[in-house]
């Protein structure tokens, strides 16, 4: 490929993307064009990269020795892909802990978050021996902590603190919107297959992502599948993804239907397709046993109540890590969503979540979970 590439007398451009774009893009076209050759499709992708790509002028500023360093957007994509940097949102990174100090961080984690977990344990030991004096102080103490870090944050983004580093301050409002955007997408992908293609290269990047996810299934598929979906049925799911029928290119879609495998036909189709999956006969026989079970025994003796999904009874639970595991594998897509944020806050959603980013305890369990446990049961 890289011969070819140096044949058409183009400058090589960013390495990581030429790499991954071509080789994805030519997976598409090869799987809706059988009958032409590979390397031709091949030729005409690598083609049109070097037409569409700009490797437009980019700056780094590196807070941690203070330097400044003039580069491409094809050079820092190269060395995220080969020196994997944690990766935060508004075009922040952060070198592992164990190849640099962040003595912001340190200062937060060590001094407020640390104490923070100590005093909350100290809470539900005094709660479990009825000392409801102590279990208030410590819950003050750990209210403090967690006021105390989330200060430390705020002054970050603060000139006159010693913590100052608008970097880091703008990372962390920032991944904190991206990943609860990741997370409503999740849930909306999950339960109601309704996270949008806004355009045909989204619906080939989805449909690619799976079939190359091959190397983690643990399944056989023919041990869990055994409603096989028809092309009309493929074809419709995969339409209705698109945002909107000026959008959407059918040919498109039941050309890359006839491009697959029986088993690659499956996978796509019930990925993202929680409904129709549970209406196949394994996963459908698991639900079952596990609804029908509503008596569970604790390690006293004791009758309680399945309502912790973090605590789930040993009746069940080797009956309930083969279904979620199935589940993961089938039905929850992994990847990431094209422009997630922007998804998350403009697109219509089907599926209702209520959250509480702060822990509060009611009998020791917390509130999520306890609302988790009454919706499963």
């Amino acid at each position: 490929m890289l011969e070819r590439w140096i044949n058409l007398g183009k400058q090589k451009p960013c390495k990581y993307l030429e790499t991954e774009w071509i080789w994805q893009m030519t997976e598409s076209l090869a799987r809706m064009h059988p009958e032409m050759d590979r390397d031709t499709i091949e030729d005409f992708v690598i083609e049109q990269y070097h037409n569409r790509y700009t490797n437009h002028s980019a700056m780094l500023h590196n807070s941690y020795e203070n330097t400044t360093t003039e580069t491409s957007l094809g050079e820092v994509v190269d060395w995220a892909e080969s020196y994997h940097p944690l990766m935060a949102e508004s075009g922040v990174f952060f070198y592992p802990k164990d190849k640099k100090r962040n003595v912001n961080i340190e200062i937060i984690k060590e001094a407020m978050l640390d104490a923070r977990t100590v005093h909350k344990k100290e809470k539900f030991e005094a709660m479990k021996r009825g000392d409801t004096f102590t279990a208030a102080v410590k819950d003050l103490q750990q209210g403090n902590d967690k006021k105390a870090a989330n200060s430390g944050y705020g002054a970050e983004g603060q000139s006159s603190s010693f913590l100052f580093n608008v970097n880091s301050a703008m990372s962390v409002t920032a991944s904190g919107r991206g990943q609860l955007s990741t997370m409503i997408l999740n849930f909306e992908n999950l339960f109601a297959d309704n996270v949008k293609f806004w355009n045909m290269d989204e619906f080939h990047t989805y449909i690619n992502h799976v079939v190359n996810d091959r190397k983690s299934w643990k399944f056989d598929t023919d041990d869990v599948i055994n409603i096989i979906p028809r092309k009309s049925d493929w074809v419709d799911k995969f339409a209705k993804k698109v945002l909107h029928p000026s959008l959407c290119s059918v040919e498109q879609i039941e050309a890359t239907y006839d491009g697959l495998s029986e088993e690659d036909r499956i996978r796509t189709f019930y990925m993202s397709n929680m409904q129709a999956f549970l209406l196949n006969r394994t996963p459908m026989k698991l639900f079952q046993t596990i609804a029908d079970t509503d008596v569970f025994i604790n390690d006293k003796g004791e009758r309680v109540t399945f309502v912790n999904p973090n605590e789930v009874p040993k009746e069940i639970a080797d009956t309930m890590d083969k279904l979620t595991g199935m589940i993961r594998e089938f039905v929850n897509y992994k990847f990431s969503n094209f422009r997630y944020q922007d998804k998350a806050r403009y697109s219509r959603r089907d599926v209702i979540k209520l959250s509480d980013t702060d822990s509060w305890v009611k009998r020791g369990v917390s509130k999520s979970s306890e609302l988790t446990g009454k919706l499963a049961s």
